[in-house]
């Protein structure tokens, strides 16, 4: 999964950017469109739509892998998803500490 960058220009000729979630097979997580759209009507910040959209594809990448939708939303697949942030969370820093024990070595 993965977030794509739009770049918009509206009828002022501003340049703006938006984000699009893909899943997979690169097709847009629809319910995460629309809610990042409705936000973007709201004149949420960039960066807020930015932050929603990284964030909500790592739930939907959870759920992917967990082998659910998310109309199956619950407490415990919350806290499952929170345990698997925190794991993804360490794997990344072990990854860090590794690359940067490499790049002192030598």
């Amino acid at each position: 999964m993965k977030v794509q960058e739009v770049r918009l220009e509206d009828h002022f000729g501003v340049t703006k950017s938006r984000y699009i979630p893909l899943n997979l097979d690169n097709q847009p997580i629809v319910p995460v469109v629309k809610y990042l759209k409705y936000l973007d009507k709201l004149s949420k910040a960039e960066n807020t739509l930015k932050s929603y959209c990284y964030h909500l594809m790592l739930y939907f990448k959870f759920l992917d892998e967990e082998g659910k939708v998310y109309e199956d939303v619950s407490l415990d697949l919350l806290s499952d998803f929170i345990g698997w942030l925190r794991h993804a969370q360490e794997d990344w820093h072990l990854a860090r500490a590794a690359l940067f024990a490499r790049a002192t070595d030598g």
